[in-house]
């Protein structure tokens, strides 16, 4: 099997970058194949991988590319296994190409596309160039996963440029993005009389944030004076408002991981908590990525149509007396202890969907599933429910609620009003 290492490995944690982008590269086997490969052996080698005798690893400066044929011999590989890291001076401004519609790897951002002849279709510009976050860098996308490492999660998109690198939008709008640290993106802003979703925020007792207001980052000013309101922070904050804006919530947190200086909503789920240079104590997981979700937050309510492979951090106010209907699982984007439970993950329940008969009524039932929530309709009017354990649920007429376990593989459901009912 190939495993690629991908340009994430030049990470400012060089500590670990190696282990960690072996593992993400494992997903996307093959898919960087302008950058580097190993393979594999059938009996352990020197750090459990033998090098490819042919690496092409694929370097760009500007609009110059080349293209250069290395041989990775046993004495590199060594240095990456003891170091974990590679010459940060010459590949942090490098960039490296990657097919559209290929994962991008977690701490780049698209900046050019041009034509590969790896990548299809032929003829065309079919591929990306992709670079490491940093500030002041032109891209040509707007968003960011939520996966991102902190070197991309933590910069703001603060203007619209063309550029040349980017596809051309045909009503002749701005193509590319400025991103920016908080920071130097409120000031530019501020300086030239610029509208902005960013402010900055004296740190004092009387400092009040909108509803749906988060702070984002410190920063140091001497406009600022009084009693701190946050101790042990800068004299100000820089302040991003989400209102009106469907994207992932950032936000510096305090010592109980809790939103900086603000409450969490009641349907808040956690994304990610990471490291963010420009928060209070940086070097801590001093930031997280957090979503609303619509839905209640009571027992046995319906929730959201969360993505069956998705993760949340525990933490998340909206899964607090849900939490029954989630493994409780490991994942790294949520920080703590490697193997420990960090996260909630939705669970894979039992598929009861489509038609069944009772044997009481006779009647016939049309379940409806999605993940752990439940709808039905047919003989006794619509219901709704949701699963209460690995094999049981509970279903909600207008007049009566019964609680059914399945039984048979699946295709049959006992009720404890002592109906049976079997898949028709």
């Amino acid at each position: 099997m190939e495993q690629a290492i991908v340009g994430s490995i030049y990470s400012r944690d060089v500590g670990n970058a190696f282990t960690v982008l072996i593992n993400y590269a494992a997903q996307a086997s093959g898919v960087y194949r302008d950058f580097a490969t190993l393979r594999r052996p059938n009996r352990p080698a020197l750090c459990g991988w033998k090098p490819n005798l042919a690496v092409v690893i694929r370097r760009f400066r500007g609009d110059f590319r080349t293209q250069s044929d290395m041989r990775l011999i046993v004495a590199l590989l060594a240095s990456l296994c003891l170091v974990g890291s590679l010459s940060a001076q010459e590949t942090q401004t490098s960039t490296i190409g990657i097919c559209k519609g290929d994962p991008l790897p977690p701490d780049r951002v698209i900046v050019a596309e041009f034509e590969s002849p790896q990548c299809e279709p032929p003829e065309s510009k079919n591929a990306w160039d992709t670079a490491h976050a940093e500030d002041g860098l032109t891209t040509c996308q707007n968003t960011r996963s939520v996966s991102a490492f902190a070197s991309v999660m933590e910069l703001v998109i603060c203007e619209k440029v063309y550029s040349p690198k980017c596809p051309e939008r045909k009503d002749g709008t701005p193509n590319g993005y400025v991103w920016r640290a908080p920071g130097e993106c409120e000031k530019q802003k501020s300086n030239l009389g610029i509208e902005s979703k960013l402010r900055l925020v004296c740190n004092t007792t009387d400092m009040v944030l909108g509803s749906e207001e988060y702070i984002i980052a410190e920063t140091k000013t001497g406009t600022c004076n009084g009693v701190p309101r946050t101790t042990g922070s800068g004299s100000a904050w820089i302040v991003r408002d989400y209102a009106g804006l469907n994207l992932v919530r950032i936000s510096c947190v305090d010592a109980d991981g809790k939103p900086l200086d603000k409450e969490f909503t009641a349907t808040d789920v956690i994304l990610r908590r990471f490291s963010d240079r420009y928060c209070p104590n940086p070097g801590t997981l001093n930031a997280i990525a957090l979503s609303h979700y619509g839905g209640s937050t009571m027992p046995g309510a319906s929730l959201p149509n969360f993505p069956d492979d998705a993760t949340y951090c525990f933490g998340s106010p909206l899964l607090k007396f849900n939490e029954e209907k989630f493994d409780r699982v490991f994942d790294a984007g949520c920080g703590g202890d490697t193997g420990k439970p960090n996260a909630f993950k939705l669970k894979q329940w039992p598929n009861i969907a489509g038609e069944w008969l009772s044997n009481g009524n006779g009647g016939t039932y049309l379940i409806s599933q999605s993940a752990g929530t439940l709808s039905c309709s047919g003989a006794s009017g619509p219901a709704t429910g949701y699963f209460t354990g690995p094999s049981t649920f509970v279903m909600q007429w207008k007049a009566n609620t019964w609680e059914g376990t399945i039984v048979s593989g699946g295709n049959r459901i006992n009720w404890n009003n002592n109906s049976v009912w079997t898949r028709k």
